[in-house]
């Protein structure tokens, strides 16, 4: 969906009350700013690097046209693609220098250190990842 050189933004969701509560304790230096939040800001390769790293197993990264995807028969696919489409032109923050979040939340997580901490959330997003793709929703793409 995306060019391998076009960067993915992580986050955990789970260190934003932190960021938010840095906002509301320093409302003069904060207020009014739209501050990104981003742990890591890395290609797409890096992500499979990790994963195939921490499960020990080769996993490949298959990309597939935005336009592509935009034609899937699943729910979602053309607002999905209309997504990776503005993270393709204009980045997950557009013009926003990203690491301005490690200012409020210096300890934002790397994408590794997420997943090993929610490791079994990772093997469920594969499970059914692999279900989808033995589907094989790709093959069956309308004209």
């Amino acid at each position: 969906m995306m060019p391998q050189t076009r960067s993915l933004t992580g986050v955990d969701i789970t260190q934003l009350g932190l960021a938010v509560l840095q906002c509301l304790n320093a409302p003069d230096k904060y207020n009014e700013q739209c501050i990104p939040l981003a742990g890591e800001n890395s290609p797409p390769q890096v992500y499979i690097d990790a994963i195939s790293e921490k499960l020990g197993k080769r996993v490949e990264l298959k990309l597939v046209p935005i336009d592509t995807y935009a034609r899937l028969k699943t729910p979602g696919s053309e607002e999905m693609a209309r997504m990776f489409a503005w993270f393709d032109e204009f980045g997950y923050f557009g013009s926003r220098d990203w690491t301005l979040g490690k200012k409020v939340v210096s300890d934002l997580k790397p994408f590794r250190t997420w997943m090993d901490e929610n490791i079994k959330c990772l093997y469920l997003s594969l499970e059914i990842f692999i279900r989808i793709n033995n589907e094989k929703q790709f093959e069956t793409l309308p004209n």
